[in-house]
């Protein structure tokens, strides 16, 4: 029999230490899973925000026997968010959202897509700088730069994960439950993402049913929306975005994804 602990310590970026909590000690006999918590109430917080990506270091460490056998650190904020009467809220206020529907690889010229990181928030920084507190990633999960950067920039991110530009059924459908599956549960410490993107298309309600639910399993407490572009009068997402015009809603929020399209 082993004696496990989890702690937990929350740190400024520069190391200064905010709160250092631990979960009960537990027993766990050979071959036995448990399943470890730890948990604290915080207070003097800095939320995450539009233009204010405040963020902190949170180490978890697992103790054996008082001997710590494993330790990571996860840079993440922390925000409230709310999607209720047609409207979306960020730590109690609504805000209308506004910004760039831009193509995932974000790619710079001549350079194409190996940007490094202060390039990344450079470009990102300028939407924020020219209003814009929503960039809408197109078809694909980005890369976990550009998600990292816009939770320095402070700047919202609606998340696809794959897309055809309309549902589908069978293997290909079964793939893309996999794919927002794990982008979900690779970006889901990202306090930047606002909104889960399950397609720019609309999907059947049955569909959004089983993307909804993963986003319930891996993702419950996050505070996200989870939709997909049209959708307006869908009974089970949680937002709708038509293509081109800015419709409203006692309902679920809707927002204009790809209005003043330019397509060069």
């Amino acid at each position: 029999m082993q004696t496990v602990q989890y702690e937990v310590t929350l740190k400024e970026l520069n190391g200064t230490v905010v709160k250092k909590f631990t979960g009960e000690r537990t027993q766990v006999q050979p071959g036995e899973s448990q399943v470890l918590k730890a948990a604290a109430r915080l207070s003097v917080l800095h939320f995450w925000s539009w233009g204010y990506g405040y963020l902190y270091d949170v180490e978890t460490v697992l103790k054996v026997n008082n001997a710590v056998v494993d330790a990571v650190t996860t840079t993440t904020g922390f925000r409230k968010t709310a999607f209720k009467d047609g409207m979306i809220y960020l730590n109690d206020r609504v805000i209308m959202v506004h910004g760039y529907a831009q193509r995932t690889s974000n790619e710079w010229p001549a350079i194409g897509m190996s940007v490094p990181a202060w390039m990344s928030d450079y470009s990102n920084g300028l939407m924020v700088e020219s209003n814009g507190n929503l960039v809408r990633w197109m078809h694909i999960t980005p890369w976990k730069q550009d998600i990292e950067s816009c939770d320095r920039v402070g700047l919202m991110q609606a998340m696809p994960a794959g897309d055809a530009e309309k549902d589908v059924e069978g293997s290909r459908w079964q793939q893309r439950i996999s794919v927002m599956r794990d982008a979900i549960i690779y970006n889901r410490n990202n306090p930047s993402i606002i909104f889960y993107e399950s397609g720019n298309e609309s999907i059947s309600e049955a569909h959004m049913l089983e993307m909804k639910a993963i986003r319930d399993q891996y993702d419950a407490h996050g505070g996200r929306a989870i939709g997909s572009r049209e959708m307006l009068d869908s009974k089970v997402a949680e937002y709708g975005g038509e293509m081109l015009y800015t419709n409203k809603s006692a309902h679920i929020p809707m927002w204009a994804t790809e209005y003043s399209r330019d397509e060069g």
